[in-house]
C-alpha cells in the first residue's frame, strides 16, 4: 500500500485571522474579571465525570445586518479549551483553541464551519467588534460635539461634576488592552515593512498605558526566539512608537507621563542586572533615544553599567583600545561622518556625556579621516559639556593633517546656531585653524530643481519643511521638522531614490498634514526663526540638521528670530494680491475665526496641559461658557506672546502658499497677530474666541 502524502496545513487567510482576533478579545473582556476565572474552574471540575461536551460560558445577541447573530463562548471538556461561535442567518464560524491565561492569547487556534462569503464575514466581524469592545458613544458625545446637552444639564449628578474630578492619570492596561497590542504586533508580523493602521495608532495615542504592555510582551518575545525574530520586531516597533506618544505628554507637563518613562528606564536597568539579552538592551535603549527621552546623566551611567563589571569594563586604557577597535571598524564601513554619528547616536541613553566626551576626543585624534570630520558633528551634541570638549579637542588638532577644510567649513556654519557664550571657544578654534594653513571648504552645489513644500503648523507649534529635487534618474527627499518656539527638532535626507518613490513619500506626507509649494524664501525666513529659538532656549540642532543645510546650500543659515510686531503690521499693511477687495482688520479678525473652526489641523490649536486643568478644576463641566470665560481670563493672557508668534508664522505660509485658498487667509491670520501684539483685549479677538472654546472641548473630553 503506499504511503498516503503529507497534506500541509492550510494557512489561515485574513479572514480566519480576524475571527481569531475577534475571539481573543471575547475571551481576554471574558476573564478580565477574576470571578468568571475561578466559576470555570469550578465548572470544569464539576464535569469531569459526565460525558464529553462543551458548557455554554457566556451567550449575547448581536444586531448584525438588521437580524439577530448569536455569540457564544463554550468551555470545551479539555482544560483551557474554548470555542467561540458566532450564528447568523447570513453566516456562522466557530474558533477553538488553547487560552493562555499568562499571556492572554488563543493557541494553535483553528477557524471551522465557517461559512457566508467574504465580504459579508469581514463586516460581520467588523460590527461584532464595534459592539462588544467601543466604548458607548454617549459617554461624551455631548461634551465633543454640543459641549453639554440640556437635559443633562439639570440632572444634579452631572452638574455637581468638576472638570478637577478627572483621575490624575491613565487607569492601569486592561486585558482588552493587551489583546489587542499583540493583535497589532501579529499585522505587522504578517505583513513586514507596513506601517500601522490609522485607527491602531490613534488607539495608542489613547492608551499611554500600554507602554509596559509593549515592555513585557518584547522582553517576552525575546526569550522565545531571537533579537531578529519579526514578533521581537514587530514590539519594538511598537515600544518605539509609544515611548515617543508618551514624551509628547511629557513635553506638555503631565507628571504622569514623567513617572511612566522612569518606571520604563527602571525595568530596563532590572532587565540588564537579571542577565537580560545584550541585544534586546541595547534595541529598548535605542528606542528611548529614537523618542527623544530625556535621560538624566546619573541614569545614563546606571543605564552604561547596567549587567557590566568593572572586571568587564576594564581599565581606562584597556576602554580605550576597545573603542578603537570599534572605530576602526566603523570607519572601513561609513561613508560619511553623518553616518557615524547617527550610528554612535543610536546608543544615546546608554552614553553618558563624559562617556561621549571621552569618545569625542578618540575621534579628534583618530588615524581615520571620517572619524576626525565626526569630532566635528560633536559640536551639535545636546550636552554643553560635550560640545564644549569637542571643540577643545578639535583647537588641540586644528592642523591642515588633521582638520579638513570641510570639516572647517561646517565649523564657521555652526557656530552661529550655538548659544552666544559659546561661539568665543568656537572662534579661538576657526582663527588658530586660519593661522594654520586650514582651507576652508567651499559648499555643495544647490540642487537646480529644488521643490520646496512646507506644512500648516499643528497645535503643538510643529511644522515639516520637504525639499524634493527629481533629478534625471534618481533624486532626494530632504525633511526638517520645526517646533515653533523651541527650535529644530528634527532632519533627515535621502539622496538616491527613484522618482516613483519621491512620488510616494512626498503624497504620503501630504496627506498626513496640509502642504503647499512655496519658496525658498519662506523655507529660509521659517529656518532661521526657529534657529533663532533655539539659541535663546540654549539648545543646539541635531547634527542631520547640518547634513541637510549642506545639501540645500544653507550658507547664509544664522539665528534671526523675526519680528512678531513689524512683521504683523507690515501684512496688514500689504493685503496679499490675490485679495481684490481687501478686507478691513475688522472684518479679517472676524475671518480668521471662521479659519480655525472650517480647517482640521487649525483645529487642534487649544491649550493642553496640566495648567489648564489647574486653572478649570474647581469648575462645573455643564458650563461651557463659564469655562471658556476662565481660559480667555486666566490661561490666554499670559500666553499672548506664544499665540502672536503662532498666528503670524501662519499668516506668512499663507501668503507662501501656491494655494490661492490659503493666500486668501493671509490677512486674516495677519491681523490677528497684529491685534495680540497690539495689546488689543482678547475678548475682541474673535479667534482667541475660539481657541477658548477648543481648549474647554479638549478639556472636557480628556478622560485623565
Amino acid at each position: 500500500m503506499s504511503k498516503k502524502p503529507d497534506r500541509q496545513p492550510i494557512e489561515p487567510d485574513d479572514i480566519d485571522i480576524s475571527l481569531i482576533e475577534t475571539a481573543e478579545r471575547i475571551l481576554a473582556e471574558y476573564f478580565f474579571d477574576p470571578d468568571n476565572e475561578d466559576i470555570y474552574r469550578q465548572q470544569l471540575s464539576a464535569r469531569r465525570s459526565r460525558p464529553a461536551g462543551s458548557v455554554i460560558l457566556d451567550e449575547a445577541t448581536v444586531d448584525v445586518f438588521d437580524s439577530p447573530c448569536t455569540v457564544r463562548l463554550e468551555a470545551m471538556r479539555t482544560w483551557t479549551m474554548f470555542r467561540v461561535a458566532f450564528s447568523h442567518r447570513d453566516f456562522g464560524a466557530s474558533v477553538e483553541g488553547s487560552w493562555s491565561f499568562d499571556n492572554q492569547e488563543l493557541l494553535k487556534p483553528k477557524v471551522s464551519d465557517r461559512r457566508g462569503d467574504r465580504e459579508t464575514l469581514q463586516d460581520a466581524i467588523d460590527q461584532i467588534d464595534e459592539y462588544c469592545f467601543s466604548t458607548d458613544p454617549e459617554d461624551d458625545i455631548d461634551e465633543l460635539d454640543g459641549m453639554v446637552d440640556p437635559e443633562e444639564a439639570e440632572d444634579d449628578d452631572y452638574a455637581a461634576a468638576l472638570i478637577g474630578d478627572n483621575p490624575a492619570e491613565p487607569p492601569a492596561a486592561t486585558a482588552v488592552d493587551r489583546s489587542r497590542i499583540k493583535a497589532i504586533a501579529k499585522r505587522l508580523v504578517r505583513q513586514p515593512g507596513t506601517e500601522i493602521k490609522t485607527e491602531d495608532h490613534i488607539w495608542l495615542t489613547q492608551a499611554p498605558q500600554t507602554l509596559p504592555v509593549i515592555t513585557e510582551a518584547l522582553i517576552a518575545a525575546a526569550e522565545t526566539a531571537d533579537a531578529d525574530d519579526p514578533a521581537v520586531t514587530a514590539y519594538g516597533v511598537l515600544l518605539s512608537m509609544q515611548l515617543e506618544l508618551v514624551r509628547y505628554r511629557q513635553d506638555r507637563g503631565w507628571a504622569w507621563a514623567d513617572t511612566m518613562l522612569r518606571d520604563f528606564q527602571q525595568r530596563l536597568l532590572t532587565f540588564a542586572s537579571q542577565g537580560g539579552n545584550p541585544i534586546v538592551f541595547m534595541m529598548m535603549a535605542q528606542a528611548m533615544t529614537q523618542a527623544k527621552i530625556p535621560v538624566s546623566d546619573d541614569m545614563q551611567h546606571a543605564l552604561a553599567e547596567a549587567g557590566f563589571t568593572d572586571e568587564d569594563v576594564g581599565t581606562a586604557e584597556q576602554l580605550a583600545e576597545t573603542m578603537q577597535v570599534t572605530l576602526d571598524e566603523m570607519a572601513a564601513a561609513m561613508d560619511t561622518p553623518f553616518q557615524v554619528i547617527e550610528t554612535l547616536g543610536n546608543a544615546g541613553a546608554v552614553m553618558p556625556s563624559d562617556m561621549r566626551g571621552f569618545l569625542t576626543d578618540l575621534l579628534a585624534r583618530s588615524s581615520h579621516d571620517i572619524m576626525r570630520q565626526a569630532a566635528g558633528l560633536m559640536i551639535l551634541d545636546p550636552d554643553p559639556a560635550v560640545r564644549q570638549g569637542a571643540v577643545a579637542a578639535l583647537t588641540e588638532t586644528a592642523r591642515p593633517e588633521t582638520l579638513a577644510p570641510a570639516t572647517l567649513r561646517r565649523i564657521i556654519a555652526v557656530r552661529n546656531w550655538l548659544p552666544e557664550h559659546e561661539r568665543e571657544a568656537v572662534d579661538t578654534l576657526i582663527r588658530k585653524a586660519r593661522l594654520a594653513g586650514v582651507e576652508i571648504g567651499s559648499w555643495p552645489k544647490m540642487p537646480p530643481d529644488a521643490e520646496y513644500h512646507a506644512s500648516m503648523i499643528d497645535g503643538s507649534g510643529a511644522q515639516s519643511i520637504i525639499v524634493v529635487s527629481r533629478g534625471h534618474r534618481t533624486g532626494s527627499f530632504r525633511a526638517l521638522l520645526l517646533r515653533h518656539g523651541k527650535g529644530i527638532v528634527d532632519a533627515w535626507e535621502d539622496a538616491d531614490l527613484s522618482r516613483g518613490r519621491l512620488t510616494q513619500m512626498l503624497r504620503s506626507a501630504q496627506q498626513e498634514v496640509p502642504m503647499a509649494k512655496v519658496s525658498r524664501d519662506f523655507v529660509d525666513s521659517m529656518v532661521q526663526h526657529a534657529l533663532g529659538c533655539a539659541v535663546e532656549t540654549q539648545t543646539v540642532p541635531p547634527p542631520s540638521f547640518l547634513q541637510v543645510a549642506e545639501g540645500l546650500n544653507g550658507v547664509d543659515w544664522k539665528a534671526r528670530r523675526l519680528d512678531i510686531a513689524g512683521e504683523s503690521e507690515r501684512l496688514t499693511a500689504e493685503p496679499p494680491a490675490v485679495d481684490r477687495r481687501p478686507d478691513d482688520r475688522h472684518t479679517a479678525l472676524t475671518k480668521a475665526a471662521g479659519y480655525l473652526t472650517d480647517t482640521q489641523t487649525l483645529s487642534t490649536w487649544f491649550e493642553e496641559g496640566p495648567h489648564v486643568a489647574a486653572a478649570l478644576k474647581t469648575l462645573p463641566r455643564n458650563d461651557p461658557e463659564r469655562l471658556a470665560g476662565a481660559v480667555m481670563a486666566d490661561i490666554l493672557p499670559n500666553r499672548r506672546a506664544i499665540w502672536a508668534e503662532r498666528f503670524l508664522l501662519m499668516s506668512l505660509w499663507c501668503q507662501a502658499s501656491s494655494d490661492p485658498r490659503y493666500r486668501r487667509m493671509t490677512m486674516g491670520m495677519a491681523a490677528t497677530a497684529n491685534a495680540l501684539t497690539r495689546g488689543v483685549p482678547l475678548e475682541h479677538i474673535a479667534a482667541m474666541g475660539v481657541i477658548a472654546r477648543q481648549t474647554v472641548t479638549c478639556a472636557l473630553a480628556a478622560p485623565w
